[in-house]
């Protein structure tokens, strides 16, 4: 798995909240998660957006498409892996919830074709446990 800060990008956290960036491999696209701003890390949403890359000076000048959801807890980390099978990655953001269990969400994001698309996300996991694995099952494409 790629996680953000260790590829491409880095993660960048402010007052306003946690913006992630990483480069999707084997494709011209970048993706940033941020949550939205003034929002509460708590609650609210994040958003998952996607751009062309042309010039790697400036990654985020062309957007592609983007979509936000809501969220139950902060946006903990984005992780480049395949869920499906197929050689490509998806984009995974891992939400943790805030409170005494400091359980994570999972969600899979397919980038390509040129949309953002929910395609699968796990329940409640305890904080330790595989993301990855536990979309492979609720996808259909466990192992």
């Amino acid at each position: 798995a790629l996680m953000a800060a260790a590829a491409w990008g880095q993660a960048e956290v402010t007052m306003e909240g946690v913006a992630l960036t990483a480069r999707v491999p084997g494709t011209a696209y970048a993706v940033t998660v941020a949550q939205g701003a003034g929002e509460p890390r708590s609650v609210g949403s994040y958003a998952v957006r996607l751009y062309e890359v042309f010039d790697e000076s400036w990654p985020f000048d062309a957007f592609v498409a983007g979509v936000v959801v809501s969220r139950d807890g902060a946006v903990d980390r984005l992780v480049l892996e395949d869920v499906w099978g197929d050689e490509e990655a998806e984009v995974i953001v891992v939400v943790q919830t805030v409170g005494s269990g400091g359980y994570v969400i999972g969600s899979a994001f397919d980038v390509r074709a040129r949309r953002v698309e929910r395609v699968a996300q796990t329940g409640w996991l305890l904080w330790d446990a595989d993301v990855v694995a536990a979309l492979r099952e609720t996808a259909g494409g466990g192992e």
